[in-house]
């Protein structure tokens, strides 16, 4: 078996797996939008640049109240994130 069908296969069948175990959030709600705009205002005069994809996803965490997991430094930048960073953690 080539080990691109084998990921695809393998992809299959996680796929439905981590959809039932984990809601899948998306970008249809306005509120998310309006707190990407307010992130990239805040950030741009400071001179701090973060990917527009992490902007996104930081507004959305912060939109919806949830607690986001990442190992980013990029978004220590954004003001009013929970952010949590288990890789530190599992250094201690």
């Amino acid at each position: 078996m080539q080990e691109s069908s084998y990921n695809h296969e393998l992809i299959n069948r996680i796929s439905p797996m981590f959809y039932r175990k984990y809601e899948v959030l998306f970008l249809d709600d306005i509120e998310i939008i309006e707190r990407a705009c307010d992130i990239h205002v805040d950030l741009q005069p400071r001179g701090l640049k973060i990917q527009e994809q992490d902007i996104l996803i930081a507004a959305t965490a912060i939109a919806r109240g949830l607690t986001l997991v990442s190992n980013d430094s990029d978004l220590l930048r954004v003001q009013g994130i929970n952010l949590e960073n288990w890789v530190l953690i599992s250094e201690i």
